[in-house]
């Protein structure tokens, strides 16, 4: 199965959706609406589901990353005004959708790696493997992937996990990190009081001009 997912690029490109497949894993859990995390490019981006498809329009499409848990559902009404918004006003459908949930498509993934079934898996594991589980396990919640790396790559301590996930052994999680920043105060964003012009200029949002 194969999903239409709509990113915002925060660009003008015309294409309404990228198809990406869906892994073994979260075959029949995604539905319309599904916030996903997907790979863009050299980067990765959330998104937002808006059909399903049994066969892809492209060769070697690329797996969805992973669902994430969205404060935010796009529902079937809010998904049928975005494409009426597209089409009335002459937009992208992702940044129709971006503007109906403001935040989300732009918020920070986090990831965080927790200890899968047993912690300890007798020849099985590589002593590679076997310590990295090990720091994994120490910890109930999860571990960051920084925290792991301790003067390893991170290229190199992402293939470990990978192999650590095909054996069962660990899994990696993703959440929507809470956006940072102060809330602006009422009125911050309005128009700036008008002064009142000092005797003989002319009040005007320009520079004051002398009156002749």
């Amino acid at each position: 199965m194969y999903a239409s997912v709509v990113v915002d690029t925060g660009g003008a490109s015309p294409v309404e959706f990228l198809t990406y497949e869906i892994p073994d894993g979260l075959a029949g859990s995604l539905g319309i609406g599904a916030c996903v995390l997907v790979p863009l490019g050299s980067r990765q981006a959330v998104g937002y589901v808006v059909g399903l498809e049994r066969e892809s329009p492209v060769p070697d499409t690329r797996p969805i990353i992973a669902k994430l848990d969205s404060p935010v559902c796009l529902n079937d009404d809010l998904l049928l005004l975005a494409r009426w918004i597209a089409e009335q006003y002459v937009c992208p459908l992702p940044r129709a959708v971006a503007g109906m949930l403001p935040g989300i498509m732009h918020c920070k993934v986090k990831m965080r790696v927790v200890a899968e079934g047993s912690s300890t898996q007798p020849g099985r594991l590589t002593p590679t493997e076997s310590r990295l589980l090990g720091k994994i396990s120490a910890q109930k919640d999860g571990v960051s992937v920084e925290s792991l790396c301790d003067g390893t790559s991170r290229d190199a301590v992402l293939r470990t996990l990978r192999q650590l996930e095909t054996k069962g052994c660990a899994r990696r999680v993703f959440e929507l990190a809470s956006p940072s920043g102060r809330p602006r105060e009422p009125g911050a964003t309005g128009p700036r009081p008008t002064r009142c012009a000092p005797k003989g200029y002319a009040c005007s949002a320009r520079a004051p001009k002398r009156r002749a």
